[in-house]
């Protein structure tokens, strides 16, 4: 969480050329990947109208 907030980024967009490269590197994909799966279960479940 450091990087993105010298970055001045959300987690999930931070690119090697922020200093993600290797394991910091697959945590970003994996955060990408669950915030995606969050945001598509939210609108699933809005109503509507």
């Amino acid at each position: 969480m450091l990087m993105a907030r010298e970055a001045n980024l959300p987690m999930f967009l931070l690119k090697p050329a922020h200093g993600a490269i290797g394991a910091h590197l697959q945590a970003v994909r994996q955060c990408y990947g669950e915030f995606r799966g969050l945001a598509e279960e939210l609108l699933r479940r809005l109503p509507r109208g």
